[in-house]
């Protein structure tokens, strides 16, 4: 009897929400990214200074920065993107993902 229940319930759960997927709204969405580097200019860098001097509320060390990997200013075939928001009540830093920069920058076993 139980278990004829549940079925019932399971069965009802899945026909709702296969209903919701087919006749619910729909926004439409460009998946297309665009990206102008000229934006950015040719030092990155300053870039961000400028876009950040802006604000007089960013805390040192939270602001935007690049870390280059050897030579700076020369463009690599990896890139690591950390983008910081604040999702916690506890004030949270890039300074968590440094770790992974610095495995990174670390010469492979297998290199010497």
């Amino acid at each position: 009897m139980a278990l004829k229940w549940l079925t019932r319930v399971l069965l009802l759960l899945i026909m709702a929400v296969a209903g919701l997927w087919h006749f619910g709204p729909y926004e439409p969405v460009d998946l297309q990214a665009a990206f102008d580097e000229s934006v950015l200019g040719s030092d990155v860098d300053a870039y961000f200074a400028a876009r950040e001097a802006r604000f007089s509320d960013i805390r040192p060390g939270h602001q935007k920065r690049m870390v280059w990997f050897g030579e700076r200013g020369v463009k690599t075939p990896q890139v690591l993107v950390y983008v910081h928001f604040r999702a916690t009540l506890f004030a949270t830093s890039s300074e968590l993902v440094r770790i992974l920069v610095l495995l990174r920058t670390r010469p492979s076993p297998s290199s010497s």
